[in-house]
């Protein structure tokens, strides 16, 4: 008996809703599958643009290789020769402290020669293995569990950038267990984070893989997906109402009556739809806070940069959130001869960045660029800038209760991903979109 034929509403072209859509429909070849976005391009915050010889990533500049998620996504997909590895120079990795860049110590011999931290600091940290595991539920901010573990120091000088860099946010903020579960795992399974490291060395394991991306940008996966031709994307439409009805649902006007609706998209645009099925989510993720993130890139003078890039501790008081030498990530980002930089503004730590002109966040990315590479500003040529109003959302304490929620409202053909709820990383969305899609059953 031929099956009857199914249809799938997909609210959110991103990357967690254009991978679901491409994994549903190799699974389920005889559905139509429709992904609506509000928006005039697909990909969230994943872009690529090319400006005189550059290529210019619009949000994320790559992904790691120590999670197999992307990378079975891309194997899927066909694209494995336009993958490329970050350089070996991108391992050298700078914070801004005491007034000038300092390299990250990445051995223990470096870190016992390196001034980020005093030494009444590093002794802290070696008391490390020392301090009881906590193995109760209590959620802690990322600051609360660094202090306990590491002290007040490598919370502000390491810890403070490194979650302003990746994920614009504040450590007196962020959940530690939503953001780093796998720290919460390695303390309670190994008693300590130095031990685990110890230990996982000795297996050799590798917590952090190799940073990887495609040779014509981060663009290359979102337009592999679409370009698949498996599901119909339609571009411009945003969704304002969806109603439960007799077997289904119904989006907006449309008269089609959808067997399943997956809601990709970002908690506001959740809040702002008329849809009483959701509403005691509605309300408990109204707050979810979506900092103002600008993206500048200059043409600066070659050999200005070497590295990764820097980030920027708060306690500094600079005027972004860092820069990444992207040039030196990946090559052919810039045309030879030339140095490629992206300055990262706003974040948590500064929601009147929504206020700003680009002419305002231009002129203190340049300003922090001088300052700190010691540039003039003829040096600077700016290439491109980018707002985002509502960047990556922030998984505050009790970030938990909010997913608990959102699975329970998971019922009768109605589905929720995207990156609020389980990672904010590529590997993270393509992980829940591989996670989801075992979970539907559409039967005869």
């Amino acid at each position: 008996m031929t099956p009857m034929k199914k249809n799938i509403a997909i609210i959110g072209a991103g990357l967690s809703g254009l991978s679901t859509a491409y994994l549903l429909a190799k699974k389920y070849p005889e559905a139509t599958i429709t992904v609506l976005e509000k928006e005039q391009v697909a990909g969230g915050t994943i872009g690529t643009l090319r400006k005189e010889g550059f290529i210019l990533e619009t949000g994320p500049n790559g992904f790691l290789s120590s999670k197999p998620s992307t990378l079975k996504l891309v194997a899927e997909l066909g694209l494995e020769d336009e993958l490329i590895e970050a350089n070996e120079q991108s391992k050298k990795r700078f914070v801004y402290h005491a007034g000038r860049l300092q390299e990250l110590p990445d051995s223990p011999a470096k870190f016992l020669r390196s001034q980020l931290l005093s030494w009444p600091a590093k002794c802290r940290i070696f008391l490390e293995p020392f301090i009881p595991a906590r193995h109760d539920t209590v959620d802690e901010t990322v600051a609360e569990f660094g202090r306990r573990r590491l002290g007040a120091s490598a919370v502000n000088v390491l810890l403070d950038p490194m979650v302003s860099g990746v994920f614009a946010g504040h450590v007196e903020r962020l959940s530690m267990g939503s953001c780093f579960p796998r720290m919460i795992q390695l303390e309670r399974e190994y008693g300590s984070l130095v031990r685990a490291m110890i230990r996982l060395k000795a297996k050799k394991v590798s917590p952090k893989g190799s940073l990887l991306s495609f040779k014509q940008g981060m663009a290359t996966l979102i337009q592999s997906l679409v370009k698949s031709n498996t599901f119909a994307l339609r571009l411009g439409q945003g969704v304002n109402k969806i109603a439960k009805v007799q077997g289904g649902y119904r989006v907006n006007a449309d008269p089609t009556r959808y067997d399943v609706v997956i809601l990709a998209c970002p908690t506001h645009q959740l809040v702002a739809m008329e849809f009483e099925y959701i509403k005691p989510l509605q309300s408990q993720i109204a707050d979810v806070v979506y900092p103002t993130v600008y993206v500048v890139h200059f043409l600066v003078p070659k050999g200005s940069t070497t590295g990764f890039g820097f980030l920027n501790p708060s306690m500094e008081n600079r005027l972004s959130m860092g820069a990444l030498f992207s040039d030196q990530l990946f090559e052919n980002r810039a045309p030879y001869g030339c140095s490629l930089v992206t300055v990262l503004l706003g974040g948590d730590h500064h929601p009147e960045a929504l206020r700003w002109t680009e002419s305002e966040a231009v002129d203190r990315a340049r300003n922090d660029l001088m300052n700190t590479l010691n540039l003039r500003e003829d040096d600077l040529k700016l290439l491109h800038v980018v707002k985002w109003t509502q960047s990556i959302p922030q998984y505050y304490v009790n970030h938990r209760e909010k997913v608990a929620l959102m699975d329970s409202s998971q019922k009768d053909g109605l589905y929720i991903t995207g990156n609020a709820w389980h990672g904010v990383g590529i590997n993270d969305c393509v992980k829940a979109s591989y996670d989801l899609v075992a979970r539907i059953s559409m039967g005869a």
